[in-house]
């Protein structure tokens, strides 16, 4: 083989491993946007419908129940469809008026701490326990009763792990059965510290709420506000579903 054959064979050939280099170069880049986009694109976003308005309220169908929830209400920000089925969503409120975020409220709502705001997780209760399961499961942590004439003042029992430093236990009785549950975290331990409720909001839903515990006294008011909340979305979404 000549020289210029040989020049003509080598020139060839790199120009080959250019273009290999650069269609696997290619390919990692498509991949890598990719993933990049699914990362910091918001799970709800309904790129099929992305000319379309936001709906104002949003058809939430779970466990055969249907809720008709006002944007605001979603703490994961705006729903892109007018109607979604899910196994479970996270609420927020302010209190005391069980307000929902919009731009005369955001501040109460961004503000450090819990505060004024009520965070509503409602999920399809599937294989999660009733009220009185989930006592049997945890009194045994905290098994130390506490004698609080605060706490009996306003209907509650306390009870505390044995030399427990996190966070205690109330219950309400109710004729001997338990119907209500709170877990609170002891003052001191964090700058605003919660507490966490169970709720039995219905043999197909159950409810797990959290507000600040500078607000404990108003349990019971906080209790109905939550549950009559989840209750009118519920006949809206009845009225709404009727008006169609």
């Amino acid at each position: 083989m000549g020289s210029s054959s040989l020049k003509k064979v080598i020139k060839y050939s790199v120009w080959g491993i250019l273009l290999i280099l650069l269609l696997v170069s290619l390919s990692y880049i498509t991949t890598f946007t990719a993933l990049f986009w699914s990362l910091v694109q918001p799970a709800n976003i309904d790129f099929e419908n992305w000319d379309k308005p936001d709906p104002e309220l949003v058809i939430v169908d779970m466990a055969d129940h249907q809720f008709a929830i006002p944007q605001g209400y979603f703490m994961s920000g705006r729903m892109k469809r007018e109607k979604v089925k899910v196994s479970d969503a996270t609420l927020w409120a302010l209190l005391p008026d069980m307000k929902p975020y919009a731009q005369n409220t955001k501040q109460e709502f961004e503000k450090l701490g819990y505060g004024k705001v009520v965070l509503i997780g409602v999920g399809a209760r599937e294989d999660r326990p009733r009220l009185p399961e989930v006592y049997q499961r945890i009194k045994g942590r905290y098994s130390e009763l506490v004698s609080n004439e605060n706490m009996k003042r306003i209907g509650l029992e306390l009870y505390r792990e044995p030399g427990g430093h996190w966070d205690e236990l109330m219950v309400h009785l109710d004729g001997g059965n338990v119907t209500y549950i709170m877990q609170c975290m002891l003052l001191g331990n964090r700058p605003s510290p919660s507490c966490k409720v169970h709720m039995d909001y219905s043999d197909e839903i159950y409810v797990r709420y959290t507000f600040g515990r500078d607000h404990l006294e108003q349990w019971q008011e906080i209790d109905a506000k939550v549950r009559k909340t989840l209750r009118h979305f519920e006949q809206s979404a009845t009225t709404s579903s009727n008006n169609q």
